[in-house]
């Protein structure tokens, strides 16, 4: 076994290549096809797709790192010449497969796990290694059997098409799995994949049609105002005959087939007061409003701001939620919990549960209030920068006016009216006197009249109405509330802004998370991003 890992890694050291944004750019390994044989140039023509998963997995997911590379059988027999996905150590995964239509070359493909995120994730068991194996491995696997039924006549024009239609499938599946996974409902697992009418595929492709509805929705306007949609895909119950099928769907509509020419589904069904509920087949069964759902507050464990209502609705129905938000931006759930977002364009993995419970083991109850002012912020498309300084509050150099902690700890002062003379109030002949200056901070004023002078006892949508303010909020590790819309001093770089560059200094003093208005989340520690969601 050592010898045959040692043959593999020198392999791997000869051929395998990191994975380009763009696949078409991927640098030559010094092969020689020798005479009569296809070169590996012509095999990573014709493995395009497998790139392009590739590379959009590793777009997708923050914590993973993939490479790929071409070996020929001949030269490494002791990779058994054969298709063996596997795992390795140390969150390593490994999946060797032959090459369609090149079966004299292996493609070895290894994805692993980023070790500082995954340390800052505090993950040192194997189970999340095993979960992310099955998860990762899904867009190469889609991406393979898309290659092998590929036939030799594809023109280019047919393989550019399918790389562009690719992500969305890769997304619909992961969705699906992930959901099987949520709700516990094995026939939606990946795994079900390729079985003759399996339930998987079927709500695979419904997820498709609407994320492809979508699209033409985000290019829709109606008196000039960007459109809003969500529904919910949940299975029913009961199971119909299929005559009772026919009279539904005749009743009810098939989605989104019959509901693209009907301006009012997407106001009607804005995802935020009301979603549309339809079947993993495409059926639409009813519409939901929070008048009918119920207390949301009481369904969720976590509060997600805006987009609160349709997570509700996701857990209650135990399905899949999909919101197209005003500005473009399009988030999914599985039963209450997030998993992807897409903003201009482009899909991230939403690994909220892994932070939240990293947050939670460093900082305790004051990791878990600020987890959930992040969540309001990002799903309210608010932006803001939350810091916990771990190393005393003196070192951050923050202007005195902003010192909420120093505010509420001086004593109460006596402050005089100014001179009522000079103002003539009424007539009045007043003898005129100094006026006792408020404090040497004005602003200490508010920060006094604040409910409370630490997180826990604030609610979280006061915390996101100070961490919206421009400037940073920050906390003590006991939950003191330091600051709101402090200004950092920071040097900015040339690449980035002034709100990454502040992020960045206080990251130097503990750990920051910084919010953007358009959704994204970056967390800094030690001077330097560790990861965005």
């Amino acid at each position: 076994m050592a010898d045959a890992r040692e043959s593999h890694s020198a392999a791997l050291k000869k051929a395998t290549v990191p994975v380009p944004n763009a696949p078409s750019e991927t640098g030559e390994p010094s092969q020689d096809g020798g005479a009569g044989d296809k070169g590996p140039a012509d095999v990573r023509a014709t493995d395009a797709l497998v790139r392009k998963a590739l590379a959009f997995l590793t777009e997708l997911f923050p914590a993973a790192n993939a490479h790929i590379g071409y070996v020929r059988k001949a030269d490494a027999p002791l990779l058994g010449g054969t298709a063996s996905p596997r795992n390795g150590e140390g969150g390593r995964f490994e999946d060797i497969r032959e090459v369609p239509a090149h079966p004299e070359f292996l493609r070895v493909v290894t994805i692993s796990v980023d070790e500082r995120i995954s340390e800052f994730l505090r993950e040192d068991d194997d189970s999340h290694l095993e979960a992310a194996s099955a998860r990762f491995k899904i867009p190469v696997i889609l991406a393979h059997e898309w290659t092998r039924h590929l036939t030799g006549a594809t023109t280019g024009e047919a393989r550019a098409a399918l790389q562009a239609q690719l992500p969305v499938h890769i997304i619909a599946h992961l969705i699906a799995d992930q959901f099987a996974h949520v709700a516990e409902r094995e026939a939606y697992r990946f795994a079900r994949h390729g079985e003759p009418q399996s339930a998987h595929d079927r709500l695979t492709n419904t997820i498709v049609e609407t994320l492809e509805y979508i699209d033409t929705l985000t290019r829709s306007r109606v008196e000039h105002q960007d459109l809003s949609h969500g529904l919910v895909i949940a299975p029913q119950p009961e199971e119909e005959s299929g005559e009772r099928h026919v009279e539904r769907r005749t009743l009810r509509g098939q989605y989104p087939e019959d509901f693209r020419e009907l301006k009012r589904t997407s106001l009607l069904t804005d995802g935020y007061q009301s979603v549309l509920c339809i079947t993993p087949e495409g059926r639409a069964t009813h519409i939901l409003t929070p008048d009918t759902l119920g207390d949301v507050p009481s369904l969720l464990d976590r509060d997600f701001g805006s987009l609160s209502f349709l997570a509700a609705v996701s857990k209650k129905q135990e399905g899949i939620g999909l919101i197209l938000r005003q500005g473009g931006s399009v988030m999914t759930f599985a039963s209450g919990q997030p998993l992807f977002s897409r903003r201009s364009g482009v899909w991230h993995g939403l690994i909220w549960n892994q932070i939240r419970n990293a947050m939670v083991e460093r900082y305790g109850e004051v990791g878990a209030e600020l987890f959930g002012v992040v969540l309001i912020l990002t799903t309210s498309s608010k932006g803001g920068i939350l810091a916990v300084a771990e190393d005393g509050t003196d070192a951050l150099n923050l202007n005195e006016k902003d010192r909420v902690d120093r505010a509420r700890a001086a004593p109460a002062l006596e402050v005089k009216r100014p001179n009522a003379a000079s103002e003539n109030i009424r007539g009045a002949d007043v003898e005129a006197e100094e006026a006792e200056p408020l404090t040497e901070n004005a602003e200490w004023l508010l920060h006094r009249l604040l409910p409370a002078g630490n997180i826990l006892d604030l609610s979280r949508t006061t915390l996101a109405l100070l961490a919206g303010i421009d400037g940073a909020t920050i906390v003590d590790e006991e939950g003191r509330l330091i600051s709101y819309g402090a200004i950092v001093q920071s040097r900015q770089g040339r690449s980035e802004g002034a709100r990454t560059a502040a992020a960045r200094t206080l990251s130097t003093h503990g750990l920051v998370v910084k919010v953007s208005e358009d959704g994204p989340v970056q967390i800094f520690e030690h001077g330097e991003p560790v990861l965005t969601v």
